[in-house]
């Protein structure tokens, strides 16, 4: 396995895989509940993707690839609070390894390269969001060391 920046030339496969995170997202978390599918309903998914990939290469973002197949990804950026006494804080963006490669350690590893680049960019803190309705995603998180800080809340506005 190695693990490397993302780079312009992934374009096609991290879309590939974005797809699939859309998808696993819309089966296994909003569908959860009707209001949460409809509020993240998705109009136009390919402009999203290239939209997303477009933005990725502004941020900081690593690739497992194994036998030239990339498995799965991470993408970060970093907020700066210098009224704050943690000042640099690193965002876990996106995390997602494709359903088949997933037990293998992948996501963690991608996570332990993000977090090292963190380190060296002078960060002090971690913030990660997942939807609740993502068991998967909350439990790994917890295990990692996370712990409850905030809680997004959405609504649906009638026009």
């Amino acid at each position: 396995m190695v693990i490397r920046r993302m780079g312009p030339a992934d374009k096609t496969r991290i879309c590939e895989l974005q797809r699939e995170f859309l998808k696993f997202n819309k089966e296994n978390v909003h569908s959860k509940n009707d209001l949460l599918l409809d509020l993240c309903a998705v109009l136009d998914e390919e402009e999203l993707i290239n939209t997303d990939f477009d933005n990725f290469l502004n941020k900081i973002g690593f690739v497992a690839e194994e036998d030239g197949i990339i498995k799965g990804y991470i993408i970060g950026s970093i907020d700066l609070a210098p009224y704050r006494k943690y000042k640099k804080t690193g965002n876990i963006e996106e995390c997602f390894v494709t359903e088949f490669d997933r037990k293998r350690g992948i996501g963690k590893i991608l996570f332990s390269s993000l977090v090292d680049e963190f380190k060296i960019e002078g960060c002090d803190r971690l913030r990660v969001s997942a939807y609740l309705a993502n068991d998967i995603a909350v439990s790994s998180y917890k295990k990692m060391g996370f712990i409850e800080g905030s809680i997004d809340l959405l609504m649906k506005l009638d026009k």
